[in-house]
């Protein structure tokens, strides 16, 4: 496990934060509380989903047939203003605008909460559309960052210990390029953040109740499929 202030400057894990949790103001704060707590110990790097500003967005595009390219940038900005929420629950956590700014906020022990747009802005190696979302956008930064595992936190549970990402992508729990964007290398998770043990405990390599996502074509491994590290 990586810890903050390693000479590399890895993560241990990218969390992508659903927008959904937006919902219930509380377990936002206990969620964010509690990896800012861990990234004391952890160096993790905070994606922020888009929640009820990206709803915006959705809505204007549906009313005024937005551009790909205009509304996925406003989506991208979306996700800023509820970076911006989660970096205010907690005092440990903070809003950074690029990759290097993480990686100095996770030497020093805080939790850094990426800001994607200034990162995706101008170059954009994803599709511009509504299939490519926050989860796909964070399983993209994981592999470019070299970050072994993800992590991504929603509101509802998955439906077991194990499934392929196309089958998450099916049952509507993943965006639908994320089996495609996912890195073979990268160990994806889903969890449930309205339970925030559960994420920390499998953030720290125990046994949560998350769903191990397994790459379309790759073989499940039935030992670890409960375990991340």
């Amino acid at each position: 496990m990586t810890a903050p202030g390693a000479p590399d400057g890895s993560f241990r894990a990218v969390v992508k934060v659903g927008g959904s949790l937006a919902a219930d103001p509380r377990t936002v704060r206990e969620l964010v509380a509690a990896l800012a707590a861990l990234a004391t110990r952890v160096a993790l790097l905070v994606v922020p989903g888009g929640g009820p500003f990206a709803d915006a967005v959705r809505e204007a595009d549906g009313r005024h047939g937005l551009g790909e390219v205009a509304a996925h940038r406003m989506a991208l900005l979306a996700m800023d203003q509820y970076g911006l929420l989660l970096a205010d629950r907690a005092a440990g956590a903070v809003a950074v605008p690029s990759v290097g700014d993480a990686r100095a906020a996770a030497a020093a022990g805080r939790l850094p909460v990426l800001l994607p747009s200034a990162v995706l802005w101008g170059v954009d190696p994803l599709e511009n559309s509504w299939r490519v979302t926050s989860d796909s956008l964070a399983a993209w930064l994981a592999g470019a960052t070299g970050t072994p595992a993800l992590v991504l936190v929603k509101s509802t549970d998955g439906p077991g210990a194990a499934m392929s990402a196309g089958e998450a992508a099916r049952r509507g729990l993943v965006d639908p390029a994320l089996p495609v964007v996912l890195p073979p290398h990268v160990e994806a998770w889903l969890v449930n953040g309205r339970r925030p043990r559960e994420v920390i405990a499998l953030l720290e390599g125990g046994g949560g109740a998350g769903t191990r996502l397994v790459k379309d074509g790759a073989a499940r491994d039935p030992v670890d499929a409960r375990r991340m590290g």
